[in-house]
């Protein structure tokens, strides 16, 4: 996971999403990245967020 991926970096990458017409998030899948949940239920409040685990 780059640095950047963190809470503010993706309240950016959404709220970017938001003001280029994007109503809403229906589902989204994660590998839980720091502070990813949070931020997406912020900003699209209804999204289902699934999260992947791999196992090697």
């Amino acid at each position: 996971m780059s640095q950047n991926e963190s809470a503010s970096f993706w309240i950016g990458i959404l709220t970017d999403l938001q003001s280029r017409n994007l109503e809403d998030i229906l589902i989204t899948m994660t590998d839980n990245f720091n502070g990813y949940s949070p931020t997406i239920r912020r900003v699209f409040p209804k999204c289902y967020i699934l999260n992947h685990l791999a196992i090697n």
